[in-house]
């Protein structure tokens, strides 16, 4: 079953892939689309998100044999849950909230270290970029294991 913390984790994810592949190039973004979704008696919308919501987010480092993980917390979301699927997704994400919980906690100075770099101009520029939205634009299914790709 979706839960709210499987529906954020995946669109954090999404966005760190995202961030992460540009390279520094330009990406110019298709027109947007309106979704709609027929309410039924199997539909669900979230609207409200609780102070305390966040993304778990995680990545590699050196080739995948360094594992980097932490929360992000979110301003607002709408999700709308059909037929316990996924259907739609836009959050709002407060990018200064970011943490990184990877390291043991003797080690404060890799986790600030860390920290400090994705906030920066190098990562994620929150001096600049406060907050990230991400919209979900589409989903497919990868295999029988009920496992999704969504993007």
């Amino acid at each position: 079953m979706i839960t709210n913390k499987n529906i954020f984790t995946l669109a954090l994810l999404s966005l760190l892939f995202m961030a992460c592949s540009s390279k520094g190039r330009k990406i110019e973004s298709k027109e947007a689309q309106e979704n709609t979704t027929e309410k039924t008696a199997s539909s669900i919308e979230y609207k409200k998100v609780d102070e305390n919501s966040y993304l778990y987010w995680n990545a590699t480092h050196l080739g995948g044999i360094a594992p980097r993980y932490g929360k992000v917390f979110l301003k607002s979301a709408n999700a709308t849950i059909l037929d316990d699927k996924l259907t739609h997704l836009n959050a709002v994400i407060d990018m200064k909230t970011i943490t990184v919980e990877s390291f043991p906690k003797e080690e404060v100075e890799k986790s600030e270290k860390l920290r400090n770099h994705l906030l920066s101009p190098d990562f994620f520029d929150v001096e600049k970029y406060p907050t990230s939205t991400f919209e979900l634009t589409g989903i497919k299914k990868l295999n029988r294991n009920n496992n999704y790709n969504y993007e």
